[in-house]
């Protein structure tokens, strides 16, 4: 018997099981520097949490980036705004 998994059975993890995605992640997503993702989670102004030494944000947080309009009433000032990094 081997004492490695059997590939086969292994089932990648999808978008579908991510709770949270690294800062280097989300600033790729949005075309951002991290730098930029860094500054939004020292602000507030983008939910975080730190595991470790990595910071991860929810994944509920970057679909409110990704698709603003649809959260705007649940949490108007979460959201960055502009393409210059600006927090509403």
């Amino acid at each position: 018997m081997s004492a490695h998994p059997d590939p086969t059975k292994l089932q990648p993890t999808g978008e579908r099981g991510r709770i949270a995605y690294t800062v280097a992640e989300v600033a790729a997503m949005l075309g951002k520097h991290p730098n930029t993702i860094y500054e939004w989670v020292q602000r507030g102004s983008l939910p975080a949490e730190k595991l470790g030494g990595t910071i991860y944000v929810p994944k509920w947080a970057l679909a409110r980036l990704l698709s603003p309009a649809t959260h705007d009433e649940s949490a108007p000032a979460a959201a960055p705004a502009g393409a210059g990094g600006e927090v509403a």
